[in-house]
């Protein structure tokens, strides 16, 4: 993990800038993880497990970083966003993925479902109270979300917004402070 800025050739150290990045990082998981539970997202625990934050200086040295990712779950950004249905995007109007635009992978919501099914123990019946075909299940389901989509859970995205506006000035801060002292070194002629 990269922590520094180059100033006038001279390596200058992040200390606090990346501290606080840090925090924030630790808080959108945090908060991310309970928005999930809270919304009943979590069935496998493979979207919750997978929220990892990285911090570091970008390659260019004019920026500091702050990058989540979601391995094993690509799937968090329809789970975040929701997904507009082929035939209406009622549930998420402001979504930019819709099922059905050709854009996404296809063939992987019949098989996610028939998991979801069997993991959350649905067993169906049909109108007599005799047990169906599963097979049956995950095809009305799947073709439901399909038709209609999925509406949005924001869990990061709320997560995200709410602890950056919250650390806002406490990074502002940690930067200047950061910056402050490295041209108090590089003005004083000593290492940075």
């Amino acid at each position: 993990m990269k922590d520094y800025i180059t100033i006038d050739g001279k390596r200058v150290r992040m200390t606090h800038s990346m501290q606080e990045l840090g925090k924030i990082g630790k808080e959108v998981r945090r908060r991310a993880r309970i928005s999930l539970k809270a919304r009943g997202k979590v069935v496998t625990g493979n979207l919750y497990n997978s929220i990892r934050y990285e911090q570091s200086v970008s390659k260019n040295e004019k920026s500091l970083d702050l990058t989540f990712s979601f391995p094993g779950a690509e799937y968090w950004q329809f789970v975040d966003e929701g997904v507009k249905g082929a035939m209406s995007s009622a549930k998420a109007p402001r979504s930019p993925f819709r099922f059905g635009s050709g854009s996404g992978p296809s063939g992987r919501l019949r098989p996610a479902i028939d998991k979801w099914v069997v993991k959350k123990g649905i067993a169906p019946r049909a109108a007599g109270g005799q047990f169906a075909k599963r097979k049956s299940m995950v095809y009305a389901i799947s073709r439901s979300i399909y038709q209609t989509g999925i509406r949005p859970s924001y869990f990061f995205t709320n997560a995200y917004d709410k602890t950056l506006k919250k650390h806002n000035a406490k990074l502002e801060a940690a930067v200047a402070q950061d910056i402050g002292n490295a041209i108090k070194t590089l003005l004083d002629g000593g290492p940075v």
